[in-house]
C-alpha cells in the first residue's frame, strides 16, 4: 500500500473522532484534496493551446502582411491607370 493510500485511510479514521475541532480540520483536508494528475493534464492542455494560439497569430501576421502588400500594389496600379487616363480639358468661357 502506498503512503498516500495509508495517509488517506488514516485521515478517514480520524474523521470519526470525538473532537469537533479535529473533525473540522479533517473534513477540510478531505474536501480540499487535489488531483495532481488532473492538474498536470490541464497544464499540458493549456500549454498546447497557447502554442497553437502563437502559431495562429504568426500565420495571421504573415497573411495580413501579404494582404497589405497586395493591396498596396493594387492601389499603385489603379492610381497609375487614373493618372494615364486621358481627360478632356475644361472649356474656357469667354468674357466678352
Amino acid at each position: 500500500m502506498s503512503l498516500h493510500c495509508f495517509l488517506r485511510l488514516f485521515v478517514q479514521k480520524l474523521k470519526n473522532t470525538e473532537s469537533d475541532r479535529l473533525s473540522v480540520q479533517v473534513n477540510a483536508y478531505l474536501d480540499n484534496m487535489i488531483d495532481v494528475a488532473t492538474l498536470l493534464e490541464d497544464s499540458d492542455t493549456k500549454t498546447a493551446a497557447l502554442e497553437k494560439v502563437a502559431d495562429l497569430e504568426e500565420a495571421l501576421s504573415h497573411v495580413s502582411g501579404s494582404f497589405g502588400d497586395n493591396q498596396s500594389k493594387k492601389n499603385e496600379t489603379v492610381w497609375g491607370h487614373v493618372a494615364l487616363t486621358p481627360r478632356p480639358l475644361p472649356q474656357r468661357k469667354s468674357w466678352t
